[in-house]
């Protein structure tokens, strides 16, 4: 009886298996932490408003109060964004990037997904900025550090 039950499990899980792994690794969002000029260290900011000027993509206020980090999206029909910061104090901040894509089919059965890398910037108002992983993957903690 054991060796029957062992042998429909060891099916089970073969069966479970035929099929390849739609794991899709990639994202479309710039992970950003935000960090203190003079030491370093995270901090908290008000951004009444965030826009990307190429194509209008805003966010609401209320998403942007008291934020340490921020997720901002890419445009897969472009390879460059620009986008507009707008602080509690009416200061104005840009940030330009730029990046590269590539498509890669995981297997027959799942497609193909875009894969963004390359990124960095090109110009900004911020104090400074420093890129800590080029590539976006769901997996990354941070993409991009600015201090300010």
């Amino acid at each position: 009886m054991k060796a029957v039950f062992l042998i429909l499990l060891v099916f089970l899980f073969n069966s479970c298996f035929n099929q390849g792994d739609c794991l899709i690794t990639s994202t479309n969002l710039i992970k950003i932490n935000l960090r203190s000029k003079d030491d370093g260290k995270s901090k908290s900011a008000t951004f009444l408003q965030v826009r990307e000027v190429t194509d209008l993509i805003e966010f609401p206020a209320y998403e942007l109060i008291g934020i340490s980090a921020l997720q901002l999206p890419m445009n897969p029909k472009r390879l460059d964004a620009t986008f507009v910061f707008l602080t509690s104090d009416s200061v104005v901040y840009h940030l330009n990037l730029t990046y590269s894509t590539f498509s890669r089919v995981v297997s027959p059965d799942c497609g193909a997904f875009l894969y963004y890398k390359d990124l960095s910037v090109t110009e900004t108002d911020f104090d400074r900025t420093k890129i800590i992983n080029p590539q976006l993957f769901k997996s990354v903690t941070t993409n991009l550090e600015i201090f300010f």
